[in-house]
């Protein structure tokens, strides 16, 4: 179920087209739809993770991102929106993951940057505290060493072991 974002058609109105997509991520969030999750992103999607310096580009890099997330935090839920003139969304958001045993809460934002169709362009990620950051950054790094292949693997442990920046995009 493809989900599209309606607006009231005024060209210099961006509130309601915010709040149209502040609704629509939160409903594909919810309900874990990795098809309009693709739709609402740009072809050229920058998302910038709080775990890496290096944003990651491109939709086809960072729909998995996205869905790994979501899985990590299951219950992921939005508490709070905040509209900006210059086309940027910021959704706070609140939830829980697993990490040594133990049920971590975990608190952040969401910073998007729409296009004027209402697709994101942008989108960086704050989280806190700490032990969340640690959570999150830990688990998903199993979740994508996991599905790498063999040849994959080894390079990340060759330059690992010379000490060189390992990133498993």
């Amino acid at each position: 179920m493809r989900r599209r974002i309606r607006a009231n058609g005024h060209a210099d109105d961006h509130v309601d087209t915010h709040r149209a997509f502040a609704t629509t991520w939160e409903e594909i969030v919810k309900d874990r739809d990795m098809e309009s999750l693709e739709a609402i992103l740009e072809p050229q999607v920058v998302f910038r993770s709080p775990a890496v310096f290096t944003p990651y580009v491109g939709r086809e890099t960072v729909v998995p991102l996205l869905a790994n997330i979501i899985e990590v935090v299951p219950d992921l839920s939005y508490s709070g929106r905040y509209f900006e003139d210059d086309g940027r969304v910021i959704l706070q958001f609140d939830g829980h993951t697993e990490f040594k045993g133990k049920t971590v809460e975990v608190n952040g934002i969401d910073i998007f940057t729409l296009s004027d169709e209402g697709t994101v362009q942008e989108l960086v990620v704050m989280l806190r505290p700490y032990r969340a950051m640690e959570a999150v950054m830990t688990t998903m790094g199993r979740r994508l060493a996991a599905n790498l292949g063999w040849r994959q693997k080894l390079g990340m442990a060759v330059r690992s072991s010379l000490g060189l920046r390992v990133d498993p995009r």
